[in-house]
C-alpha cells in the first residue's frame, strides 16, 4: 500500500519530493497543475497513474518516437489543463 514514500505515486514523486519523473515540461505543468489544486482530485491524480504506467511500458520497449509522442500528448494535454484552470480564477485586482 501507498505510504507517500519515494516511488509509491508519481504525483508525489513530482511534487513531494521533487524527483523527475516525465521529464521537463512536463513534471514543471504537473507541479503546476498541483500549486492550483487540480491533483486534490481523485481522479485526476489517477489519470496521472495510469499515464505513468503507460509512459514507463513505452519506454521499457524502446520505441523513442512513441515515446516523445507519449510526452507531446501529455505535454498537451497539462497545458491546456493549465490554460483551463488560470482562464477559471478570479481576476485579480
Amino acid at each position: 500500500m501507498p505510504n507517500g514514500k519515494p516511488g509509491d505515486h508519481p504525483l508525489t514523486d513530482i511534487v513531494v519530493h521533487n524527483h523527475e519523473v516525465f521529464g521537463s515540461p512536463v513534471d514543471d505543468l504537473v507541479r503546476e497543475l498541483d500549486a492550483g489544486g487540480l491533483w486534490a482530485s481523485p481522479t485526476a491524480s489517477e489519470w496521472l497513474y495510469e499515464r505513468y504506467w503507460d509512459f514507463r511500458k513505452t519506454q521499457q520497449q524502446g520505441v523513442e518516437s512513441e515515446v516523445r509522442r507519449m510526452l507531446v500528448h501529455l505535454e498537451s494535454t497539462l497545458t491546456g489543463e493549465v490554460q483551463r484552470l488560470n482562464d477559471s480564477r478570479p481576476p485579480t485586482l
